[in-house]
């Protein structure tokens, strides 16, 4: 099915009817000896933040209604890295400005 509808349409008229929405990638740098007091008071911060649902599979997932973020601490680097999408640049923003003070709050 997909063959038969690409061979009428050019991929990029096909790439016109995917929605596209704002990605945006942050991190917070932590002192690599402090990594076991950040986490803890990330997993506490993190249950604080209102959303629809939050998953704890691979970080913590936030999902809102119009978006969702994911932080996570890095595998490689004493950062904890950030993900912020949703459906327009400013709800990414205010999203990503959640997750990173809320961040911050767990460096201090």
């Amino acid at each position: 099915r997909l063959v038969e509808i690409a061979s009428k349409k050019k991929l990029s008229e096909l790439r016109k009817g995917i929605p596209s929405y704002p990605t945006l990638r942050g991190a917070v740098s932590f002192k690599t000896e402090d990594k076991a007091k950040v986490l803890k008071k990330l997993k506490a911060e993190m249950t604080t933040i209102e959303s629809e649902e939050l998953l704890t599979m691979d970080g913590f997932r936030h999902q809102f209604a119009d978006g969702w973020a994911l932080v996570r601490p890095s595998g490689t680097e004493p950062k904890v890295r950030m993900l912020a999408e949703a459906r327009d640049e400013a709800r990414a923003q205010e999203i990503m400005r959640l997750m990173t003070d809320a961040v911050r709050r767990c460096v201090k």
